[in-house]
């Protein structure tokens, strides 16, 4: 994850490396970031893992884990009175999707 973030992290961060050989068994399919979060909560029994990759996703039902997506967190935030609407935030992060794009290349 430090590799990819390629910044310094915030304080509020902590980078907690996984226990268990998961994220080995999961690298060959998935990014290291995505095996990384996979293998972490399957550590911590009950998490629900916040994955929007469909392969990500798929690896981690297979897992037993319970999984949702960022319109999921978006859906409950809004249904759990956090948020009065969900359209802004989607075209938030629509537009930062598209700048990460645009300077990635």
């Amino acid at each position: 994850m430090l590799k990819e973030y390629n910044d310094s992290i915030p304080d509020w961060i902590s980078v907690i490396n996984p226990k268990t050989n998961v994220h080995n068994e999961l690298a060959g399919y998935l990014d290291l970031g995505e095996a990384s979060s996979i293998a972490l909560a399957y550590e911590h029994e009950g998490s629900l893992i916040i994955i929007d990759e469909i392969k990500g996703r798929k690896a981690a039902r297979e897992l037993a884990m319970k999984v949702t997506g960022s319109l999921g967190i978006l859906i409950a935030a809004k249904r759990n009175g956090y948020l009065e609407v969900v359209k802004p935030v989607i075209d938030d992060m629509i537009s930062a999707i598209q700048t990460f794009e645009y300077h990635r290349n």
